[in-house]
């Protein structure tokens, strides 16, 4: 039995993680990034294998950049999110602390909108 659930297979609630234990992710873990034509997102760097093609045949390449981009941010997005949620409620913590959520949060958004 997951240990996440109860007798049943329904999720656990729990006051620290917002009700659900949520199961640990598979992913191909971050950090990604675009290739130089702007449609490749890719694992380790420039050169290193390709996650996704966001190439659409006859499609817009900003709108090509812009899917790429918001896709190789998915991994910071989801770390600053997590984080969030695991420090709930944010006033408890030290203004430092909420100040390095909030910057990682807020650098994740940048990154998938290109503003790096």
């Amino acid at each position: 039995m997951n240990p996440n659930h109860n007798a049943d297979g329904e999720h656990k609630t729990c006051t620290v993680c917002a009700g659900i234990h949520r199961p640990a992710m598979t992913h191909t873990p971050g950090p990604w990034t675009i290739s130089a034509g702007g449609h490749y997102v890719r694992y380790q760097g420039i050169h290193g294998p390709n996650i996704c093609d966001t190439d659409v045949f006859g499609g817009p390449p900003d709108e090509e950049r812009s899917n790429a981009l918001l896709i190789a941010a998915a991994p910071d997005l989801l770390e600053a999110l997590e984080q969030v949620l695991e420090n709930e409620p944010l006033t408890a913590l030290t203004s430092q602390r909420r100040r390095e959520i909030v910057n990682k949060a807020e650098a994740a958004i940048r990154k998938a909108k290109g503003e790096q």
